[in-house]
């Protein structure tokens, strides 16, 4: 049987600070640890949804570089098979799967959405 996922990420289009840190990397790096043997963890940087604000883009790349170096030094255990960390664009059904969301999504149902 395979073991239940849990997905986080926090978004690459500005510089992490203090509250990202104690309030979403360290909570979820300290579970990871404990918890691996029962979850398989997937962190990713979600550089696809820093499109959807504006971002200065020449410096998008060191700001992805730069998160997935905090998430090691702040003691993400890497060398676990449970534990991923990766790059959301890198996984191409992302895109695909918004397509296909975008031809089945009307205006009307997207403009109540909220981010």
């Amino acid at each position: 049987m395979t073991k239940p996922v849990i997905l986080t990420g926090i978004r690459a289009n500005n510089d992490l600070h203090i509250g990202n840190y104690f309030g979403a990397m360290m909570p979820i790096i300290d579970m990871a640890k404990t918890r691996s043997a029962e979850y398989d963890v997937n962190f990713f940087i979600p550089d696809l949804h820093s499109f959807t604000t504006p971002v200065d883009h020449s410096k998008l790349y060191e700001s992805i570089m730069n998160n997935a170096r905090v998430y090691a030094a702040a003691g993400l255990p890497l060398d676990n098979d449970s534990i991923h960390l990766y790059r959301q664009s890198y996984v191409p059904a992302h895109s695909e799967l918004t397509i296909i969301l975008n031809s089945f999504t009307g205006f009307g149902e997207m403009s109540r959405m909220t981010q």
